[in-house]
């Protein structure tokens, strides 16, 4: 395991591993009660983004990836290092994205999603 984080919203603890995944544990009982997979290398850093509903990770295959909880699916992948993404956080009003690379390099990504009116 290379990085952990809590969840603010629900009682789950998610890691990033070096065998390439992901996984949310039950705080409760430490059960595993999901698994992320679709990096091609170990998986560095986990975030929460939000109400606790995605997860963003980073890997040593350079590669950024947002999972949908619910879903247990990978619904975006950004490519912006050329090297492991060693650094990954957010911004303390959650609108962007910083990651940091053995590529010496620091990235910003923004959410451009717009919203719908229904």
């Amino acid at each position: 395991v290379w990085d952990c984080q809590f969840s603010s919203h629900d009682r789950v603890i998610a890691t990033a591993s070096g065998d390439r995944t992901l996984k949310l544990w039950n705080i409760g009982d430490c059960s595993c009660v999901r698994t992320f997979q679709g990096h091609m290398a170990g998986v560095l850093r986990v975030r929460f983004l939000g109400t606790g509903l995605q997860l963003v990770s980073s890997g040593s295959d350079g590669l950024i990836k947002l999972w949908t909880i619910r879903t247990n699916e990978c619904e975006s992948t950004m490519d912006g290092h050329d090297d492991k993404i060693w650094a990954l956080d957010l911004s303390p009003c959650g609108t962007a994205l910083f990651s940091g690379g053995a590529d010496s390099k620091i990235a910003v990504w923004r959410d451009t999603t717009k919203e719908r009116d229904n």
